[in-house]
């Protein structure tokens, strides 16, 4: 590292679980972010600031007003300006040291299973069924951990799918996520404070997949902010589960 960045992630290395080891593979890591909204803004900015080697995202759309209450990378002048443009701006004066890499685009499973390789870990911030659905299989089938993280009002759930033929899926934990009917933000509401703390422990978790340190693989974290509930549970592979079958 040079000295700049040694100064840099001082108060990071600091921790007795990273240490120098530990920021050299966030250095030579590559995280790619399903979504630069509420969830995976927060995630990218707290990755650049950890240094990670490479953040690509890839979302589709301009900033609008409303996205402002909790989508952090974003400010009123930014309206009606394309997200990606925005997001990468914002994080490279964050971090220079980080390549940021923007995918203006819908992402569906062809350009997945393109984009994907190579990658260290997808963190899941879509906002509907079917695209989560889709990045659960793509990475299944590349072999690449996910972070899945979701909000709604008040409450959030966070966990990890290694994909490695021992732990659950996304599918084990919603097995007909494909054929669920998305709620919208515009509809039910999603609280900032509560976009934010799942953010944190989506970036948190990519942070230790990354460092080998111990992850929510198996577990899923509930959050209830209104009623100040939060719970791990433990998550189990279905026998049935289309995707996990025969691992």
């Amino acid at each position: 590292m040079t000295t700049e960045e040694i100064k840099r992630y001082s108060r990071q290395t600091a921790v007795a679980e990273i240490g120098e080891t530990g920021q050299k593979c966030l250095s030579g890591a590559r995280v790619f972010i399903a979504g630069i909204g509420g969830l995976g803004g927060l995630v990218s900015a707290e990755l650049a600031g950890a240094g990670v080697g490479e953040i690509a995202f890839a979302d589709c759309g301009p900033v609008e007003i409303s996205n402002l209450h909790r989508q952090m990378l974003y400010r009123t002048p930014d309206v009606g300006k394309l997200k990606t443009d925005i997001a990468a701006e914002t994080l490279r004066a964050l971090n220079p040291h980080v390549r940021i890499t923007p995918y203006e685009q819908f992402l569906d499973e062809a350009a997945m299973r393109k984009i994907f390789k190579g990658f260290s870990v997808v963190v899941d911030c879509s906002d509907n069924f079917r695209t989560r659905a889709a990045i659960n299989r793509i990475c299944e089938e590349l072999k690449i951990p996910c972070v899945y993280g979701a909000v709604y009002a008040f409450e959030g759930q966070a966990s990890v799918f290694m994909h490695d033929g021992k732990t659950p899926c996304l599918e084990c934990l919603f097995p007909d996520i494909g054929s669920c009917a998305d709620t919208k933000c515009t509809e039910n509401g999603v609280v900032g404070p509560c976009a934010s703390m799942i953010a944190s422990v989506q970036a948190a978790e990519a942070m230790k997949i990354i460092m080998g340190l111990p992850s929510l693989a198996g577990r899923v974290l509930m959050a209830d902010m209104l009623n100040n509930n939060f719970t791990v549970i433990p998550l189990r592979k279905r026998e049935r589960c289309s995707i996990c079958i025969g691992k």
